[in-house]
């Protein structure tokens, strides 16, 4: 008989619950993790390493390859590229379920979730098989909270939402993933374990088998935090002008994260205006109820936000470096924003006088070449050059793959490389 894992847990979000924090900190502390018999795997994707196991399952194991978003996300040109991408991916994920590295392999994958019932049904067979015990551990956050931060996350992707979309997704997703794993499935307060006193990554931690006293002495940190208000409505704007899937009409091409610049924008944090008093946040609740007689527990209330002024001191500082960060056919729509913000007079002249400020520095980097020359050279070509000088000059190298980091933020080697070059620099 062929060796199996004494358990496997799938961690199967559900998403905006901590899964990106859960997913970094496991794969750092992986180390911690190997000592008490627990695999964390990482997968490598086309020079991308993932501790996010989403698109290593999709590829490995859904019927569809290029499903799910993994397309999207991965840039998938064609049928043959989802193809060759699907081995890259069955030739990491099959063998590591084959050939057991420790007593227990941890799998997290939020976009587990979206999967149809023909896939879920393939990924409970294909780790149910390697396993003397499957779990499958999911969190649940009340539906009125869900939503605004569903929302964001949305308009991250580059996708145009309305809030009456969300509603009814937290509960569907729960009934897809309790119908298909039935006793399997764990379901868990997800208001209660950040109350945990290690948080909601120590929380996860212990719930996988690492002892409550190592957890409390590990140093976890925090992932994909709640972007600003200010942020929000500059890539509402920038995605209106442009939506995603629309280039095939001519308009201008998509890409997961390209407004990543944007996301540690400062401001007021991002909350749905006039959300309490809305039928959105009604239908909230009748599915918040719902779920509280399912599960057997009960959601916080949702407090009442006051609208606090934007476009303070501590964004205003930032904005052109941010908005300079954008792809060059981005910047457009985020200038005509800026400039219809300071327009409106709904702020005091000297923050409009700043906004238009901003807005015409950008504007004057599309009669400049050079960022142009820039970003038409791509992420390689800077990592390339890097490589090339890094022996005889740390600092041109560092220099070079900083401006390949601007380009491809999500590069594994990349950001390797600037770790260790500011490193030799630092000594």
């Amino acid at each position: 008989m062929a060796a199996t894992y004494k358990e496997i847990i799938l961690h199967a979000g559900l998403g905006k619950t901590g899964t990106t924090s859960i997913q970094n900190n496991c794969f750092h502390k992986r180390e911690t993790l190997a000592e008490h018999g627990i695999v964390y795997p990482s997968f490598m994707l086309k020079g991308h390493r993932l501790v996010n196991h989403t698109d290593a399952i999709t590829g490995a194991l859904c019927t569809r390859t290029a499903s799910y978003g993994f397309g999207f996300r991965r840039e998938v040109a064609s049928e043959e590229e989802a193809a060759q991408l699907r081995e890259d991916l069955q030739a990491q994920l099959l063998p590591l379920l084959e050939q057991p590295a420790g007593d227990k392999l941890v799998l997290s994958g939020e976009g587990v979730a979206e999967y149809d019932p023909t896939d879920l049904r393939r990924v409970e067979q294909a780790l149910a098989a390697a396993t003397e015990r499957l779990r499958v551990v999911i969190y649940i956050r009340s539906p009125q909270s869900a939503i605004e931060s569903m929302l964001q996350q949305r308009v991250q992707n580059a996708q145009l939402k309305d809030p009456d979309d969300m509603v009814g997704i937290v509960r569907d997703r729960y009934k897809r993933l309790s119908k298909q794993f039935g006793s399997r499935l764990e379901v868990v307060n997800f208001h209660e374990a950040v109350e945990h006193s290690s948080g909601l990554v120590g929380a996860f931690m212990e719930r996988i088998g690492v002892p409550a006293t190592v957890v409390s002495e590990l140093n976890l940190s925090r992932s994909n935090e709640r972007v600003s208000q200010e942020a929000f409505e500059l890539m509402t704007e920038i995605n209106r002008r442009h939506p995603r899937g629309a280039h095939h009409e001519g308009g201008v091409r998509r890409r997961h994260h390209d407004m990543q610049a944007l996301f540690s924008l400062p401001g007021q944090p991002f909350r749905m205006l006039d959300y309490v008093d809305s039928d959105v946040y009604a239908s909230a609740l009748k599915e918040a109820a719902w779920l509280e007689r399912k599960l057997g527990f009960g959601f916080p209330p949702v407090e009442q936000k006051e609208d606090q002024p934007l476009w303070q001191d501590e964004t205003l500082f930032v904005l052109e470096e941010k908005i300079r960060g954008l792809p060059i056919s981005l910047r457009e729509a985020a200038t005509d924003y800026l400039e219809a913000v300071a327009a409106e007079n709904r702020l005091d002249a000297q923050q409009s006088a700043v906004l238009r400020f901003v807005a015409a520095r950008v504007q004057a980097l599309a009669n400049d070449p050079i960022p142009e020359r820039v970003e038409q050279l791509g992420a390689d070509y800077f990592k390339f050059a890097a490589l090339q000088v890094e022996r005889a000059s740390p600092r041109m190298a560092l220099q070079l793959m900083e401006i390949a980091q601007a380009l491809n933020p999500e590069g594994a080697q990349i950001n390797q490389r600037v770790a260790m070059y500011r490193e030799q620099l630092d000594d």
